[in-house]
């Protein structure tokens, strides 16, 4: 998902949903040893869903907004 943003903007300024797909690409990759180790948190996996809902929300308000 992150490269499929990056591609839309066109390597022109970041767009919120960019930036918010990016921090969780960060917090994926660098809680992984973490989260295989004891096994994912409900917490974790709440702001997850946020953050890919918020993203929806903000390629939505971008794009598709009237």
């Amino acid at each position: 998902m992150k490269r499929y943003l990056e591609r839309i903007a066109g390597g022109g300024e970041a767009v919120a949903a960019t930036r918010l797909v990016g921090r969780l690409h960060a917090d994926l990759l660098y809680q992984d040893d973490r989260l295989s180790a004891a096994g994912a948190d409900a917490a974790f996996l709440d702001r997850v869903v946020d953050t890919v809902a918020q993203a929806h929300d903000a390629l939505t308000a971008q794009y598709f907004a009237t």
